[in-house]
């Protein structure tokens, strides 16, 4: 989408988000209004859930893929277990055996060597669209965890709502508005980011959060 109609990269996390959103809401007023509640106390989590865990992962990742690449900011994107398992030892006692470790080290080594870090002249041209890369796979971590603990109490359809509605206005705050209204004024464009919200954005995020039930 970006590079045959020109969109910039944080307006087509925008829109995925948006359209996502929108079929939401649209969905769970209908046929399911008493998911649109959440409890006041929980509402910092979903803030937590939206700012970093889909804001700051959508902005990241797709600066990835624009500055190093669709397979290497993928590649990098999927460091996010090893941030969670990382977590989950410090913070949850979880317990660490050297398999473990050594999986990590694995993976870690893996991202090292798709980053080309033995190549010093190339990984400095990359060094961007590699940060970026990293830190969606820490977000995306982020995801993972505010997603485990909201899904304790709500539906998978609420956590995501509540997590797009809260994620949305850090996305906002990326937007030239002439970016939006060229969107807007180009119908395949758009067509394209419907599809995308509708299909990876929200099929996939109601089936991640199902599996992490």
């Amino acid at each position: 989408i970006g590079r045959q109609y020109a969109v910039a990269p944080e307006t087509i996390v925008f829109f995925r988000a948006a359209v996502a959103l929108l079929v939401l809401l649209v969905a769970l007023a209908t046929y399911r209004p008493g998911w649109l509640r959440i409890q006041r106390r929980d509402l910092p989590l979903f803030v937590a859930q939206g700012a970093i865990g889909i804001a700051a992962f959508y902005l990241s990742y797709v600066y990835a893929v624009h500055l190093a690449g669709a397979s290497v900011a993928a590649v990098l994107m999927y460091t996010a277990p090893v941030w969670v398992t990382l977590y989950a030892g410090r913070f949850l006692k979880e317990r660490l055996d050297r398999y473990t470790l050594l999986s990590l080290l694995g993976a870690l080594a893996g991202a090292a060597m798709v980053a080309q870090v033995y190549d010093p002249a190339r990984f400095r041209i990359n060094l961007a669209g590699v940060s970026f890369g990293l830190a969606s796979g820490i977000c995306y971590a982020c995801y993972s965890i505010f997603n485990k603990q909201a899904l304790r109490r709500y539906s998978p359809w609420t956590v995501l709502t509540f997590g797009f509605m809260c994620g949305l206005p850090f996305l906002a705050l990326a937007q030239q508005a002439s970016d939006l209204r060229y969107v807007l004024s180009a119908p395949r464009a758009l067509l394209w980011l419907v599809a995308l919200g509708t299909g990876p954005t929200l099929g996939g995020g109601l089936l991640y959060a199902a599996g992490l039930t």
